[in-house]
């Protein structure tokens, strides 16, 4: 056999990587990705907890006071959309998603609801608008847009935190409900999102 054929076969019996080798560079990618879904989900699970934490205390001070609720409700509409922004981000930076033009949208959407609550708050001053009255339609302009925002960007955990807030305009308005009834009710809906997410496989990122 010639040095040639020689030095082919030598060439040829020395792969740049082995086997053994890839399968580790795969292992140690696809750990790298996991921790990276696992902080993407901490920061979306936060951001949910701070809205929902939000929405249980906003039912609570308006059970008490609708008038005292109203003041709370258009002031926390605007931690609401940081939160939801936020998610929003977290979603779209994990899937590796443009994000300009959803969270403009989103934005845009929130400056409607603001634009909502001025109209109330000039009916308001024009005595056109009880302070009781306008603490249930702020309340409800506030669950209507966490549901839309939760159904279109964020997922249907805040579209059912938005629903969860409509509900509650009614019964509070036609119902005694008591503070800890609606703190039970907030834990409750946050450990059955967690439940569903758990069974199906997925994290919260996932809409």
């Amino acid at each position: 056999m010639s040095e040639e054929h020689k030095t082919e076969g030598k060439k040829s019996n020395s792969p740049s990587s082995t086997p053994a080798q890839t399968a580790k560079t795969v292992q140690g990618t696809d750990a790298e990705a996991t921790n990276l879904q696992g902080h993407y989900r901490v920061l979306y699970e936060v951001l949910f907890f701070i809205a929902l934490a939000l929405a249980g205390l906003g039912m609570a001070l308006t059970n008490a006071s609708p008038a005292l609720g109203y003041r709370y409700w258009a002031v926390t509409i605007v931690l609401f959309a940081i939160a939801t922004m936020g998610a929003t981000g977290v979603r779209l930076h994990a899937g590796k998603e443009p994000m300009l033009q959803p969270i403009a949208l989103q934005g845009l959407q929130w400056l409607i609801a603001l634009f909502a609550l001025f109209i109330v708050h000039m009916l308001l001053q024009a005595g056109r608008m009880t302070f009781p009255a306008a603490g249930f339609v702020t309340m409800l302009i506030v669950g209507l847009s966490l549901a839309l925002d939760g159904l279109y960007q964020t997922g249907w955990r805040f579209a059912l935190l938005g629903l969860a807030i409509m509900t509650m305009v009614l019964v509070i308005a036609w119902f005694a409900v008591y503070l800890w009834l609606i703190v039970f009710g907030a834990i409750i809906l946050w450990g059955l999102a967690l439940l569903v997410e758990h069974r199906q496989g997925h994290g919260p990122v996932a809409r």
